[in-house]
């Protein structure tokens, strides 16, 4: 963390905040707060000394903002929860807890109010924002109140207004803090756009954020930059001697591709950010065709072995993420498979007609699962370990993917149905797991962004060769499940950036602007409207 007086040239390195993120100030400016791992510290203003407030916080790696209450408290989020916790340190208490639908139903920005008896959130449904909502929550009762929709990280100031974001623009409201009820219509603030973490590449990063701060003494400060732009791609057919072929389809942000079993239609995830939507390329005719799969956030997918349905994730019903199946030629509504209440990624369908997914248990490890044609889903394979990329053999009888039980991400063969133990593929690290089309290679990225290839013999033994590199560099990857697909003849389809110089222009932050006095001009632009 860095620290900066309005009065100094320059921002100074806070020392003994080595990997700290997420600062926020106590209500007397002589604290800041901060997440690193998974501990929540303190450091003093004054002198620099570090304590630490949680040593171990239950949301693992991942804060979702934090408030420190003029009780003394601290509301943090952490997924679907928030926590409180004694500002000199303690056991957190859950505080409020979002029902356990998919993975992305989330509470994320608490913020508390005067009094620190109530305390404002931002309510995820879906990767929408227009979906998210400023609720409140009553401490003592647990009672909730939707304040705001398509509205995120909601601040109060003592001019009587409720500040939050809304898609990159900073709004303004009359807020009436003792009967929780807004007054008025909102008003924009800032014409400027300011940077706002919506439309990121990562849904770890997706959390609504916005780059702005105000004082008690009535200043602001902010970054510039807008949500994330959209990234401009171009979708390639690579051979394995890594020479390159421009496909004649429209630069977009691509983020997954999947072949039809024939590998004459090219089935496409593409977005801004988690905003995605499924398309279909008809590769001979040049035609481009979008599903209608009905969510804000429809991906991974894959297609049936008869090339009819395209099966995919999506938070089509407002909650998490599900499995649904679609008809590639556009007719019927989505038909929703493998029900449940926790998060799923499709992945792979064979050419038996099996459904390999991801599925998050409670506590949001990632096992593999399998649907049967006219079948219930059951677990092929569960451990305390997180697996990812289950991808099946042309033949359907192995199934590959990455665990991490190592300590790392590795790649796994199983035969399915099992229950065989695993042929470890992989010795230093790897993800992003394919089939060659024949069955006797595998495919997968390593860590330092090489695809490898490995000679199989997929017998009655499975025997695995010496992995060797294929491709240097390989630059199209993702998580959970791979963005590259494969040919008939063997070749890959993948998608390359253009110059990111125009995005990281515009996105990266050099300079906060400050508005001093900012309450006059809040106070103003409400009044005037």
């Amino acid at each position: 963390l860095y620290s900066r007086r309005l009065d100094q040239a320059r921002a100074e390195p806070m020392a003994g905040t080595e990997g700290g993120s997420s600062p926020f100030f106590s209500p007397d400016g002589d604290w800041i707060g901060f997440f690193a791992g998974s501990s929540l510290k303190r450091v003093s203003v004054a002198d620099g000394t570090i304590e630490t407030i949680v040593p171990e916080a239950p949301f693992g790696v991942q804060p979702y903002g934090a408030t420190w209450g003029d009780d003394g408290t601290i509301v943090f989020g952490a997924g679907r929860s928030l926590y409180r916790v004694a500002a000199i340190g303690g056991e957190p208490e859950l505080l409020a807890e979002r029902a356990e639908t998919g993975d992305i139903v989330q509470y994320t920005l608490p913020h508390m109010l005067p009094g620190s008896g109530t305390v404002l959130a931002t309510d995820w449904s879906s990767f929408d924002p227009e979906q998210a909502e400023i609720v409140a929550f009553d401490i003592a009762t647990g009672s909730r109140k939707t304040l705001l929709s398509d509205a995120m990280d909601a601040r109060y100031v003592q001019t009587g207004h409720l500040l939050f974001m809304r898609q990159g623009v900073l709004m303004a409201v009359g807020f009436d803090v003792e009967r929780l009820e807004i007054e008025g219509q909102p008003v924009t603030i800032l014409e400027d756009d300011v940077a706002q973490a919506l439309f990121m590449p990562n849904t770890d990063w997706e959390t609504g954020a916005g780059q702005v701060a105000v004082s008690a003494s009535g200043h602001l400060a902010y970054a510039r930059g807008g949500v994330y732009p959209e990234r401009r791609m171009s979708a390639l057919r690579v051979t394995s001697t890594g020479d390159t072929i421009p496909l004649e389809m429209d630069k977009r942000q691509y983020i997954q591709f999947r072949l039809s079993p024939d590998g004459n239609r090219l089935a496409f995830v593409a977005g801004p950010g988690q905003q995605t939507d499924i398309w279909v390329h008809d590769l001979s005719r040049g035609v481009t065709q979008r599903l209608n799969t009905g969510g804000s956030h429809d991906w991974p997918m894959a297609w049936s072995p008869d090339g009819r349905w395209l099966a995919f994730s999506s938070d089509r019903d407002g909650a998490g993420l599900y499995l649904y199946r679609v008809r590639v030629d556009g007719s019927g509504e989505p038909e929703r498979l493998a029900p449940s209440d926790q998060g799923q990624y499709m992945s792979s369908w064979s050419s038996q007609g099996v459904i390999a997914f991801l599925q998050a248990d409670a506590d949001g490890i990632m096992n593999i699962w399998v649907l049967l044609p006219d079948g219930d889903p059951t677990p092929f394979f569960t451990s305390e370990a997180t697996e990812q990329f289950p991808t099946f053999s042309p033949d359907g009888n192995w199934l590959a993917y990455t665990s991490n039980q190592s300590g790392r991400r590795e790649v796994y063969v199983r035969p399915y149905p099992g229950p065989e133990p695993a042929t470890q593929i992989s010795g230093d690290g790897g993800s992003n797991v394919a089939w060659s089309p024949d069955g006797r290679q595998i495919y997968y990225i390593q860590p330092a962004g090489v695809l490898m290839a490995v000679d199989v013999t997929p017998g009655d033994e499975f025997q695995a060769g010496r992995a060797a590199p294929l491709i240097d560099p390989w630059t199209f990857s993702h998580t959970p499940v791979r963005g590259y697909d494969l040919f008939p003849d063997g070749s890959f389809v993948i998608a390359v950036a253009d110059d990111d110089r125009s995005r990281l222009e515009q996105f990266g932050v050099t300079e906060f602007h400050v508005i001093l006095n900012f309450f006059e001009v809040l106070k103003a632009r409400v009044g005037n409207e």
